[in-house]
């Protein structure tokens, strides 16, 4: 990867404006000093989409910016697996902390913000920075997901297939429940089930569990080789919710929540890459993206493709984020860039400042853009999409 992506940073520009997908020259947009101080940097329009960065935020030099977490207030984010940073809803930085941290997305709470380590969990108070508690699994985590709010528990999966809950008071680990296999992508909840996939090659599932116990609910086997991350789509009325796994065979799976029967299964242009999650709405639909650098819109009752977004690229991690304001998604790609579609709209691939390391819905509805891996590095806050 890291390869491919040096390749690409000769191609990139320095400078935001590649992401308005305009020709010609190109200045570099102003971006934070070293005081972490959010700037304002205007784009030109392209006929298609019509993007413009409301501020951009550096990390140090040399840093590059793990993929944002955000609500409709605050944002985390991690650096060069060595900072965890937290943004207020315009840039300015509330607090920095420096403990050694993975650079996927952290989950935010009423009063901490949850960190994936290479050893477990780490929690930071939401109003200070200050280390509230660790949990040890041993094991590199991914991205956690909360159940009950305060006073409930963190559920995680791990690289050699755990999955675990955690007391989000004191950080004890209250279950944990072997997978059957590497799960890569973060679990999912709904009211009290957690959900996970886990991936060896040969052997691939789902796990259903009782997200206060750890106790098994149901299993079933999905075909191997490139499974994603689960995610739990609501049923109209708030009942029937379906997860929706997208797979080996080229297609994305729903299955019931409460027993694991596959209610449909819809072939779409990709596998499943385990890092990159399906995206649910509150519509009853979901964003499945998949291994070919593609988005689709599945009607989660059904299966029913409603549209499709394609690039000429690859999608391995980080999943979708949308949609914007104007009805867009972004999902970023393999090679750096960004992939834009929706409903009724001509999908468009952008190249933004560095490469694209993740995308999240910010405060707003502002699109926000993590880079990495070149000379400019940062967290650009994009409104226009």
């Amino acid at each position: 990867m890291a390869a491919v992506r040096a390749r690409h940073i000769v191609v990139v520009a320095v400078a935001l404006l590649a992401m308005a997908g305009c020709s010609g020259s190109r200045s570099p947009a102003p971006s934070a000093g070293a005081g972490g101080a959010a700037t304002t940097a205007g784009l030109d329009a392209s006929s298609r989409l019509h993007l413009a960065a409301a501020w951009d935020w550096s990390p140090p030099p040399g840093f590059s910016v793990g993929i944002p977490a955000s609500d409709s207030s605050e944002i985390a984010l991690t650096t060069e697996h060595q900072l965890t940073v937290l943004l207020d809803a315009k840039g300015a930085v509330r607090w920095r902390v420096e403990r050694p941290v993975r650079d996927v997305a952290p989950a935010l709470t009423a009063d901490s913000v949850l960190v994936p380590t290479e050893k477990g969990l780490l929690a930071l108070d939401r109003a200070t920075g200050r280390e509230r508690w660790t949990a040890t699994l041993d094991d590199r985590t991914n991205t956690p997901v909360v159940v009950g709010g305060v006073g409930g528990r963190a559920v995680v999966t791990t690289w050699k297939g755990l999955l675990a809950g955690i007391d989000l008071a004191d950080g004890s680990v209250a279950w944990r429940t072997p997978l059957g296999g590497a799960s890569l992508g973060p679990a999912a909840v709904s009211g009290s089930t957690a959900v996970a996939t886990f991936d060896t090659g040969h052997v691939a599932g789902a796990v259903a569990v009782d997200a206060a116990t750890g106790r098994q609910r149901w299993a079933v086997a999905l075909p191997p080789d490139g499974t994603s991350a689960p995610a739990i789509v609501a049923g109209p009325d708030g009942r029937g919710a379906t997860v929706v796994v997208v797979a080996a065979d080229v297609a994305a799976h729903g299955l019931a929540l409460d027993n694991g029967a596959e209610r449909w299964r819809t072939p779409i242009e990709g596998a499943g890459s385990p890092e990159v999650p399906p995206l649910p709405q509150a519509d009853g639909t979901v964003v499945a993206s998949h291994r070919q650098g593609g988005m689709a819109l599945l009607d989660a009752a059904d299966g029913r493709v409603r549209w499709e977004a394609r690039s000429d690229s690859a999608a391995i991690r980080g999943g979708p984020a949308g949609p914007g304001p104007n009805g867009w998604f972004a999902l970023p790609l393999f090679d750096g860039r960004l992939l834009l579609g929706g409903a009724d709209r001509r999908a468009d691939v952008r190249e933004p400042p560095s490469l694209a390391n993740g995308v999240a819905m910010g405060p707003g509805g502002l699109l926000l853009v993590a880079t990495a891996q070149g000379k400019d590095n940062r967290l650009s806050a994009v409104k226009g999409w």
